[in-house]
C-alpha cells in the first residue's frame, strides 16, 4: 500500500499534465541562469576548505490565457577538497483556470549534496554541520482553489514527498510524507483578510524504530495592511500527533499536542524592506521523527542604488522531538551583497555563520550569474 499510493498519485499527475498542455494560440518562453563561483567553508575545529561551484538552470513556459505548462531543469557541480559533487533537479507543472476555479499540479525531482544545500529562510534550515552525503527528493502536488463569492476563496491541496539519503544514518533517514490540507480565506475589506486552515499528515520513516506518525492540525488567523507599506499577520492553532514505533518486536503508540503559531510584520521603505517573524511549526525531521520547530526570523534589505543591494537574513531556531526530547538550538546569520555588473549579469558575495549547540560553521562565497530569456 505504501508504494501503490505514490504510484497512483504519479499516474494521476502525468495524466493531468498531458490533458493540460496548451493547444493553439499559446505563448512559448524560455529563460535560464548560468552561474559559477567559489566557496570557502570551515566547520568546528577543522581546517578551511576551498570549493568551486557551477550551475545551469533552464525554464520553459507555454501558456494561453487560461492554461499553462512549464518545465524546469538544473544541473550543478561543486568541487571541494578534491571531491566532486553533482546536483540535479527537474520539474514539470501545469495550471488551468475556469470561471471561478483554478487548478494546478507539479511533479519535481532533486538530488543535491546536503553539505552544499542552500539555506531556505522561509522553511526548515538544513544543518550545515551534521548532514553529509546526498539527499534525493521526489514530490508531487495537486492544488485547487474556488471562489465562493467575490471575497471568499476555498482552497485544497494534496501532496506526497519521498526523501532518501546516502549514506543513511541516525541523522539522515529515508521517509515518505503525505499531506492533505484545506482552508478558507475571507476578505473583510481591502486591507484585512481572515484565514482558516486544516491539515492532515501521514509520515513514515525507515528508522531503526520503524516510525509512523499521523498528524491533524487546525489554525485561524488574519493578515492586515496597516498602511500601503506595512503588513502584519498572525495565526494560532493546535496540532495533534500520534506516533507509532516498533522496537524489538514491540509496538508502542503515543499522542502529543503542540501549539501552532505564526506571527510577523513586514515594512517596505524607500530603499528596501525589513521583516520580523515568530513561528512554531510541527513537521518531519531528517532523523525520521516528528519535530517542533520554534523559530525567530528576521531580514532586512537595503538598495544602495539601482544596481547594488545588501541583504541580511537571520534565524534563531530550536528543534525538538514532538515528545519534548532531543532538542537542538541553531543560530544562522547570512549577510550578502549583490551588484548588477551589466544587463542580466550579476555578482554576489555572501557569508553564512551557523552555530548548532556550540558547533560553529562558516561559509564564504562569491558567485557570478548570467540570466537569459527568449520568447516565441
Amino acid at each position: 500500500m505504501k508504494r501503490q499510493l505514490p504510484t497512483t498519485l504519479a499516474v494521476l499527475g502525468l495524466v493531468w499534465l498531458s490533458q493540460s498542455a496548451p493547444v493553439g494560440g499559446q505563448d512559448l518562453s524560455v529563460s535560464g541562469t548560468a552561474s559559477g563561483g567559489i566557496r570557502i567553508t570551515k566547520s568546528g575545529s577543522g581546517s578551511p576548505g576551498l570549493g568551486l561551484t557551477s550551475r545551469l538552470s533552464v525554464r520553459a513556459l507555454s501558456e494561453t490565457p487560461t492554461t499553462a505548462v512549464d518545465g524546469t531543469a538544473a544541473i550543478g557541480f561543486s568541487l571541494n577538497r578534491g571531491d566532486t559533487d553533482t546536483s540535479l533537479s527537474a520539474g514539470i507543472g501545469a495550471r488551468t483556470e475556469f470561471k471561478r476555479t483554478r487548478l494546478s499540479t507539479r511533479l519535481s525531482f532533486s538530488r543535491v549534496p546536503t553539505n552544499f544545500a542552500e539555506l531556505d529562510f522561509s522553511g526548515d534550515t538544513l544543518d550545515l554541520i551534521n548532514l553529509e552525503g546526498t539527499r534525493t527528493r521526489t514530490s508531487l502536488s495537486f492544488n485547487g482553489d474556488h471562489d465562493l463569492d467575490s471575497r471568499t476563496v476555498a482552497r485544497a491541496a494534496l501532496s506526497y514527498t519521498r526523501t532518501d539519503y546516502e549514506p543513511v544514518n541516525a541523522d539522515q533517514v529515508p521517509s515518505d510524507n503525505y499531506t492533505l490540507s484545506a482552508g478558507v480565506t475571507h476578505d473583510l475589506n481591502r486591507r484585512t483578510r481572515l484565514i482558516a486552515d486544516t491539515r492532515f499528515g501521514w509520515f513514515t520513516s525507515e528508522s531503526a524504530a520503524d516510525t509512523e506518525s499521523f498528524s491533524a492540525s487546525a489554525s485561524a488567523g488574519l493578515r492586515h495592511e496597516l498602511d500601503s507599506r506595512t503588513t502584519v499577520n498572525g495565526s494560532l492553532g493546535l496540532s495533534f500527533v500520534n506516533t507509532e514505533e516498533t522496537a524489538i518486536g514491540v509496538r508502542t503508540s503515543t499522542w502529543n499536542t503542540a501549539i501552532l503559531l505564526d506571527a510577523g510584520i513586514s515594512h517596505a521603505y524607500s530603499d528596501g524592506t525589513v521583516s520580523l517573524g515568530l513561528s512554531q511549526k510541527v513537521g518531519p525531521g531528517t532523523d525520521g521523527a516528528m519535530e517542533v520547530n520554534v523559530a525567530l526570523n528576521g531580514s532586512i534589505s537595503y538598495d544602495i542604488n539601482a544596481r547594488e543591494q545588501i541583504l541580511v537574513n537571520g534565524r534563531l531556531s530550536r528543534l525538538s522531538n514532538v515528545d519534548g526530547g532531543g532538542s537542538e538550538t541553531v543560530l544562522t546569520l547570512a549577510p550578502s551583497y549583490k551588484i548588477e555588473i551589466a544587463d542580466g549579469l550579476d555578482a554576489r558575495a555572501a557569508y553564512t555563520l551557523q552555530n548548532a549547540d556550540g558547533d560553529t560553521s562558516h561559509r564564504l562565497s562569491l558567485d557570478v550569474s548570467k540570466t537569459f530569456e527568449g520568447r516565441q
